[in-house]
């Protein structure tokens, strides 16, 4: 359970502007005592949870307070003074993967860590990334890397989002995303899938040395024709490792399920030698993966009476393709660029789904049946399709939610959930397997909560606490008020923070504030 909703603040540079000459000690003291009052800064702006804000300049807020004397109430207001300035700036942010934004802009956003990762790919991809003043801190570390070094290392360090991410690069571009795809070698994609199929917690036999292709045509057999059309076109064009490296990202989480139901698992099972390349069932219990962080990145923030370094237009006679991979992050007077490049054509908003429309937040009187998420993750789901069985009696995780919800409440109200869900959950199922897998799960489901709640009928007023959602690619974000603390559902764990669900690809967590 979170408390309160926390955007991390990173600060690249800090410029202290001082009205006289300093010597050499006394700018070393400044410098520490401007540190010491930022680290007991806590600024939180007023964006969804998983928001990403990134902003270039901010003046001092509130011209000599920080500095004034460092006691708690001078830090209190220039907190104040620092949360408004970015509020506005949060408000008047473009949207790199809705829209051309200009480079004069002073601060954009992205809506999670996917769209966030597949704005910087596709970047990368056109030869433009070193063009916008956002990238300056991803690209950093890997000023002396080759685009396709650095495009590896940053799948690598986020791979548990790179699914999400390359789904969203399919709907802008096949070719964009095949293209990126393409960069990897053949041990770069068996390190991405290895990531990949150990933070969803999916089972995936691994081709054997001594027929790695036949192996692979097998598994490909399996997961392709679940593939969208264009992507199955695309297919030959990639490494072996890559196409199944594009195969398991594109049909998680249902990607366990598929090669259960398939020739190739039954065939693997009877077999000895089998490896994987993630935990077995009997391995370690299920892990949460640290969040990536909320971030409100400031790209260079003047304090006092700074004012911003000169800027200098710098032209764009050279090419992308004539620049050199990757150059070190422009100086301060560089990135002040007035250039216009272009960015997505046609943008990423061309693609409408559920976790968009509810990214931003959307109210719902249903907010509290998404603590079932830690009943249906204790009773293990129980509408996965153990191996052999028909996949006709498959009920996805999404389905699951919305059945178990409205099973245990009388009347379900009308709420834009039910919509959300169905989306996510895929093709609808029949009524009556629907009523089959009710009836076997209630009792269990029913079970549980009397061994948790002094009172197992008020499951229904738990579940009716009215929230704000924040849906996005990668996470669910259930914020409540102070006030809608309860000690049974705390004592029951039902608001424990589920982390990361790998049947849901995404992250839950509940916010009280």
């Amino acid at each position: 359970m979170s408390d309160a909703i926390r955007h991390d603040l990173t600060l690249n540079r800090v410029f202290l502007s001082v009205q006289e000459a300093i010597s050499a000690g006394q700018r070393r003291q400044w410098r520490r005592r401007v540190s010491n009052a930022l680290e007991q800064i806590s600024v939180y702006p007023a964006m969804p949870p998983q928001a990403i804000l990134v902003v270039r300049h901010l003046s001092d807020p509130d011209p000599g307070q920080l500095l004034a004397g460092q006691s708690r109430r001078s830090l209190r207001a220039w907190e104040q003074a620092a949360q408004r300035a970015l509020n506005d700036c949060w408000r008047t942010a473009g949207r790199p993967a809705h829209s051309s934004v200009s480079s004069k802009a002073n601060s954009v956003w992205f809506a999670d860590p996917a769209e966030y990762l597949a704005c910087l790919s596709w970047d990368i991809g056109q030869g433009v990334a070193t063009d916008r003043w956002w990238w300056q801190t991803a690209l950093h570390p890997h000023a002396h890397h080759s685009w396709d070094e650095t495009l590896f290392q940053l799948w690598r360090e986020e791979a548990q989002w790179l699914p999400a991410a390359l789904t969203l690069l399919l709907s802008q571009s096949r070719a964009g995303m095949g293209s990126l795809l393409s960069r990897l070698t053949a041990n770069q994609s068996t390190q991405l899938l290895e990531q990949i199929v150990q933070g969803f917690q999916c089972s995936l036999p691994v081709p054997r040395s001594g027929e790695p292709d036949s192996d692979y045509r097998s598994l490909l057999a399996v997961l392709t024709p679940h593939l969208a059309p264009p992507v199955q076109t695309l297919m030959p064009s990639l490494l072996p490792e890559t196409q199944l490296l594009a195969a398991v990202s594109l049909t998680l989480p249902r990607t366990e399920q598929l090669l259960k139901d398939s020739p190739v698992s039954k065939r693997e099972n009877d077999e000895a030698s089998v490896s994987s390349l993630s935990t077995q069932a009997s391995g370690p219990p299920r892990v949460s993966p640290a969040q990536i962080p909320k971030i409100v990145d400031i790209q260079s923030t003047p304090l006092e009476s700074l004012s911003p370094p000169e800027t200098t237009d710098i032209a764009s006679e050279q090419s992308p393709s004539d620049r050199s991979p990757l150059a070190a992050p422009p100086t301060d007077a560089e990135s002040v660029a007035t250039v216009e490049t272009p960015t997505l054509e046609p943008p990423f908003a061309s693609t409408v789904d559920a976790t968009v429309n509810a990214e931003q937040g959307i109210a719902t009187a249903v907010g509290g049946l998404w603590y079932l998420v830690n009943v249906l993750i204790a009773l293990d789901w129980p509408g996965q399709v153990p191996a052999g069985e028909p996949p006709t009696t498959a009920l996805s995780p999404w389905r699951q939610i919305s059945g178990l919800a409205q099973a245990l409440l009388p009347d379900a109200p009308l709420d834009p959930v039910w919509g959300l869900l169905a989306e996510l959950a895929g093709e609808p199922v029949a009524d009556a397997l629907l009523s089959v897998w009710r009836s076997q799960v209630l009792a269990p489901v029913q079970s549980y909560l009397a061994a948790r709640l002094e009172q197992p009928e008020a499951i229904a007023d738990i579940l009716l606490e009215p929230a704000t959602l924040y849906l996005t690619r990668t996470h669910v974000d259930v914020v409540f008020t102070l006030e809608q603390i309860r000690l049974d559902v705390r004592m029951a764990g039902l608001d424990r923070d589920p982390g990361w669900v790998p049947e849901l690809a995404r992250v839950v967590a509940f916010h009280y504030e």
